[in-house]
C-alpha cells in the first residue's frame, strides 16, 4: 500500500527547509579557530609580560604587581659578578641568546622574581658617573635618575644605573649624582640586579641596573641623602636601553673632556717607586647605601618574686608557734643515707651456718622467752 495516500497534508503550512551543512561547518571552525587563538593568545600575554603589548593588556586586567621593595635578607637567590665577569659573560652571547636573556632579565623583573630559573646576577664594584640626567615620560622608568657610568678596573663595561624615586626627591637628586663622582657597589650592602644587555658597535656591554632595595644614599663627603623608590608604571614601549646612541656618545665626548680639564686622565698618580696594581685607587668621594636608623625597643622585664611572696609559699609546720617578726624556715630535705657494704658483711658473717649453731641458737631465744616476767 502507498503510504503517501495517508499523508496530512496542511494548506496553509510553510514548506520544510533543507539544512545547510556547508555553513554549519563553517560557523563550527570558526568558533574552533577563535577558541584555539583565545587559548595561545593567553599564553603569549601572561608568558612574557616583557612585551609593551602584553604588559598592558595585564595591567589593564590587573594582572601585574608593583615592583615590591626587597629586604637585604629576603632578596632572591642570585650571584655577585663584578666587571670583568660580566663582560665575559654578554660578550660571549649572540644575538639570538642576547635577546632571550634581555627578556628573561626583564620578565623576571617584572615578576618580581617570582620562581626565577637559575641566580640573579647582581652587580659589584667601583663606577664612575659620566652623565646623569632625569627620568621622563617616554622612558621606561618614568620618574627619578638615571647615571651613565664606567666600570674603573674595566674600561670595556658601560652600566646605567636607575634610581628610580618620587619627583620631591629628584632636585636633590640633581645636586648629588655629579659627573665624576664613583658610586661603589658592595655585596654586603647593595643588590643592583641587571634587568638588560646591550651590545655596542665597538664591542663594548651596556648594562641595565636597579637596586632592588630601594635604599637611602649618600655621598661621603657631602651632607646631602636621598630615598629611592619603586616605580609605579613601566613604559615598556619606549625601549632599551634608557640612553639610547646619541645621548650616549653625546654624554662620553662631555665625559672626556671632563677627564682633560681635571688632569692626568682623572686617576691619581702612582707614588714613584710602586708598581701599579690592578684594584683601583681609593675615590676621594663616593656614593654609598646607608641603613636608615631604627628605633630601639626596651626589653620587657620579668616580674620579680619578693622575698615576702616566698615566704607565703614555704608549708608552716604544726604545732609550732613563731614569734613576732619571725620567718618560718623551710624543712630539710631528706636525704637517703649511703649503703653500709661493712654491716652488711658483719651481719651476713654473724649468721650460724652450721647445724650445731642453728641448735644453740633456738635454745637460746626458748630460754629468753622463759625469763621474760609474765604481764
Amino acid at each position: 500500500m502507498d503510504q503517501r495516500l495517508f499523508q496530512h497534508e496542511e494548506l496553509y503550512a510553510r514548506p520544510r527547509s533543507r539544512i545547510n551543512y556547508f555553513a554549519w561547518t563553517v560557523a563550527i571552525l570558526l568558533l574552533t579557530g577563535f577558541t584555539l587563538a583565545a587559548w595561545l593568545g593567553s599564553f603569549y600575554i601572561f608568558d612574557q609580560p616583557e612585551r609593551p603589548d602584553s604588559y598592558r593588556i595585564l595591567q589593564r586586567l590587573h594582572k601585574i604587581e608593583l615592583p615590591k621593595r626587597f629586604e637585604l635578607t629576603a632578596a632572591p637567590a642570585g650571584e655577585f659578578l663584578n666587571a670583568k665577569q660580566l663582560y665575559d659573560r654578554y660578550v660571549e652571547m649572540g644575538s639570538a641568546e642576547l635577546a632571550k636573556t634581555n627578556a628573561e632579565l626583564a620578565r623576571n623583573y617584572i615578576r618580581n622574581y617570582f620562581q626565577v630559573r637559575g641566580l640573579v646576577p647582581y652587580v659589584i664594584g667601583q663606577f664612575a658617573i659620566m652623565e646623569a640626567r632625569e627620568l621622563e615620560p617616554n622612558d621606561v622608568f618614568t620618574s627619578g635618575m638615571v647615571t651613565l657610568t664606567n666600570a674603573v678596573d674595566r674600561g670595556e663595561l658601560l652600566m646605567e644605573h636607575v634610581y628610580p624615586s618620587e619627583a620631591a626627591t629628584v632636585p636633590l637628586m640633581k645636586q648629588t649624582l655629579s659627573v665624576g663622582l664613583e658610586i661603589k657597589l658592595e655585596r654586603t650592602h647593595d643588590l643592583s640586579a641587571v634587568i638588560h644587555a646591550e651590545r655596542l658597535v665597538d664591542g663594548r656591554i651596556m648594562i641595565t641596573a636597579i637596586p632592588l632595595l630601594y635604599g637611602t644614599y649618600t655621598v661621603t663627603r657631602g651632607p646631602g641623602t636621598f630615598r629611592l623608590a619603586p616605580p609605579l608604571n613601566l613604559n615598556l614601549a619606549a625601549g632599551w636601553p634608557l640612553l639610547k646612541e646619541q645621548p650616549r656618545r653625546k654624554a662620553e665626548l662631555h665625559y672626556a673632556m671632563y677627564r682633560r680639564s681635571a688632569g692626568a686622565g682623572g686617576q691619581v698618580p702612582v707614588a714613584a717607586g710602586l708598581a701599579p696594581s690592578g684594584t683601583p685607587p681609593p675615590a676621594q668621594n663616593e656614593l654609598v647605601r646607608i641603613e636608615p636608623a631604627k628605633p630601639v625597643e626596651t626589653p620587657v622585664q620579668a616580674p620579680l618574686t619578693t622575698a615576702k611572696g616566698v615566704a607565703k609559699t614555704t608549708p608552716r609546720l604544726k604545732g609550732v608557734k613563731l614569734a613576732k617578726n619571725q620567718k618560718p624556715t623551710p624543712a630539710p630535705k631528706s636525704r637517703r643515707s649511703p649503703p653500709r657494704p661493712q654491716a652488711d658483711q658483719l651481719r651476713r658473717q654473724s649468721r650460724p651456718r652450721t647445724l650445731l649453731g642453728l641448735r644453740h641458737s633456738r635454745r637460746a631465744r626458748r630460754s629468753s622467752r622463759r625469763r621474760l616476767p609474765r604481764p
